[in-house]
């Protein structure tokens, strides 16, 4: 168990910041430690806090997925309105660019 973790009583006059700040700084073994010696009152708390981290984690992670999908999407759309509003040559010169693209990058 890391030296430090065992000192750091989660009770109730920790706000919610400085528990989720356990959690990120420690590894999953030594967190998993710190639990198995709490008492059960102590326990209950360090665990919903827990639930609490990991929620706000796949919070953050759909977040970015979700903007990164964005970014695609505002790609494609931005792709296909300069295709609408190109010349049929200039079509042509771009198909032309995005083949010799893709076939250099395999």
């Amino acid at each position: 168990m890391h030296k430090f973790l065992h000192h750091l009583p989660l009770s109730s006059f920790m706000n919610r910041k400085e528990k989720l700040e356990i959690f990120r700084s420690f590894s999953a073994e030594d967190i998993l430690e710190y639990a198995e010696k709490l008492e059960d009152d102590l326990l209950e708390e360090f665990v919903e806090s827990f639930e609490k981290f990991n929620s706000e984690l796949e919070e953050n992670v759909n977040k970015k997925i979700t903007i990164v999908k964005n970014k695609k999407t505002n790609f494609n759309l931005l792709m296909k309105r300069t295709w609408l509003t190109l010349k049929d040559t200039e079509k042509e010169k771009m198909a032309k660019f995005f083949s010799e693209l893709e076939n250099a990058v395999k």
